[in-house]
């Protein structure tokens, strides 16, 4: 078991701290470069009942993210070996009732009993709760196995990616979207804070995200665990328009630096980073689990 000190992806014991963001200690391993946040005295634990799920529900029948759903299940069909759909962190079911709908058996699991009751209630699912850290998949039980925005939220993310590659069928298509924690953003968002144009440091998401994905950590875990990614791609571009725009609607001195940035705006959104990652990787037929590939 890892402690508090290892490199939560390769067991490393040089892992330093990069930042120190709020009441957590930001740490990066010098082997695989991965980033992941630890708990100082006094921190406040994340809580994933009551009111969290409040927001998906209501995003859940929106249009967009319906297009965005089928577009999703578009991807699998083309790919994938069977309709046997499995959601990692399901929430409140929305995913899952309109994959039903397409014709895909499915089932999930979440961590709050909140959002997996209503899951149950109002759609009648089959999902369950369990300890998304510790979960053990049946080996070969799937076609599909989806992540939405999960494994930042693990103390234990290649627990969850070793055993989610395991319980796929060769061939199979494993879907992650997540934050997109690139170094270089986060030194971009650093500066524009330092210079007043930002009003608050790099947000981690904290303390609901501790585990902290780019794309080359992330695509070599992926292989490391015998999963070749087929298709990557980006969603919720963030420009310093936006950011400008934001600087405007506060005072003082930001409202100023948001004030004398308008003339360039059309410069300004041409400016910016993507925020969301989304792989789908395919399991190789005769594929061959190891331990994360170490950083060069």
């Amino acid at each position: 078991m890892l402690t508090g000190d290892e490199c939560r992806l390769c067991g490393n014991n040089c892992v330093r701290v990069w930042f120190i963001a709020w009441d957590h200690e930001i740490r990066s391993c010098s082997k695989c470069g991965f980033m992941f946040a630890t708990q100082l005295a006094g921190a406040s634990a994340p809580s994933y009942e009551s009111n969290y799920y409040c927001e998906f529900i209501e995003r859940d029948t929106r249009a967009d993210t319906l297009r965005r759903y089928a577009g999703i299940l578009e991807a699998f069909e083309k790919v994938a070996p069977g309709h046997r759909l499995f959601d990692a962190g399901c929430g409140s079911g929305g995913f899952l009732d309109f994959a039903r709908s397409r014709g895909w058996s499915v089932s999930g699991i979440d961590a709050s009993e909140t959002a997996v009751r209503y899951a149950m209630e109002t759609y009648h699912l089959n999902v369950a709760v369990a300890d998304l850290n510790r979960h053990e998949f049946p080996h070969g039980a799937y076609d599909v196995i989806c992540a939405f925005h999960l494994i930042e939220h693990l103390s234990n993310p290649l627990h969850l990616l070793t055993n989610a590659a395991a319980a796929l069928v060769p061939n199979g298509v494993f879907y992650l979207g997540l934050p997109f924690y690139a170094r270089a953003r986060i030194r971009f968002h650093q500066l524009l804070y330092r210079t007043g144009i930002a009003n608050y440091p790099f947000n981690f998401n904290l303390p609901d995200h501790i585990s902290y994905f780019d794309k080359r950590t992330l695509c070599t875990t992926l292989s490391a665990i015998g999963l070749e990614v087929v298709r990557t791609w980006f969603t919720a571009r963030f420009t310093l328009a936006d950011l400008a725009a934001a600087a405007r609607r506060s005072s003082g001195t930001r409202k100023i630096i948001g004030n004398s940035m308008l003339p360039f705006d059309k410069v300004l959104r041409g400016i910016g980073y993507y925020q969301h990652i989304n792989v789908i990787a395919q399991k190789k037929r005769h594929s061959v689990i190891h331990s994360p590939v170490p950083g060069d």
